[in-house]
């Protein structure tokens, strides 16, 4: 929910605020890979998008419509890039997290 929320507020849309979705402790044998963790994130932001496009718009005013109507949502159609990446933290594995920043972080 709170990525939906990020996703769609009008203030980070407008200004094209880059969103990293950093899939951390890639090191653990159980991890999943970061694709698998961002099809689920579709899924559940594509669900919480379909209940909002039933509420009154008069109650979320300060949203950007989310994603193209009548498909499935996918990150690739927000107006902010959005990029997912992996790595792990414990082991010091942060280079995606390094290259956002230097990316996208401007002093």
């Amino acid at each position: 929910r709170y990525l939906y929320d990020i996703l769609t507020k009008a203030t980070v849309v407008k200004k094209r605020i880059p969103v990293l979705i950093f899939c951390n402790k890639t090191d653990k044998v159980t991890a999943h890979s970061k694709e698998f963790i961002k099809k689920q994130l579709e899924k559940e932001v594509n669900k919480l998008r379909e209940s909002r496009n039933a509420i009154s718009s008069a109650d979320i005013s300060d949203e950007v419509q989310l994603g193209l109507p009548g498909e499935a949502f996918n990150f690739s159609q927000c107006q902010n890039k959005v990029i997912v990446d992996e790595g792990a933290g414990l082991t010091g594995d942060v280079s995606a997290v390094e290259q956002f920043i230097r990316e996208y972080v401007k002093p």
